[in-house]
């Protein structure tokens, strides 16, 4: 195994943790909780002028979707191995672009 493949594997690890524990978190919050005539969004607009809460949500956002993409990114590469280079490219890609529109939309929050 190579570094690169070792480190990718690696940041798909820690995203999945991310995504798997505070991932269902802001989905009670911004679901579950109103749903249940939980007024919480006087809370989410506080912290939405959060620095530290945009990054949190940033990061989130961020693992769900590079977690999401490399997934898709191993299936391709079991159905289509005879074009492994070309799926990691435009997987990567396409991960780098999302998690940039993300970023902006955080940004903009």
């Amino acid at each position: 195994m190579n570094k690169s493949h070792a480190l990718t594997w690696l940041l798909f690890a820690g995203t999945a943790t991310i995504a798997a524990l505070l991932f269902p978190a802001f989905l009670i919050y911004s679901q579950i909780a109103p749903a249940l005539g939980l007024d919480i969004k006087n809370v989410l607009n506080e912290l939405s002028n959060n620095i530290l809460f945009k990054l949190i949500f940033f990061i989130v956002i961020g693992s769900v979707i590079y977690h999401g993409f490399y997934r898709f990114k191993a299936i391709l590469q079991e159905q289509a191995p005879s074009h492994e280079g070309i799926i990691e490219i435009m997987m990567i890609a396409l991960a780098i672009i999302f998690v940039l529109l993300a970023l902006a939309v955080v940004i903009l929050l």
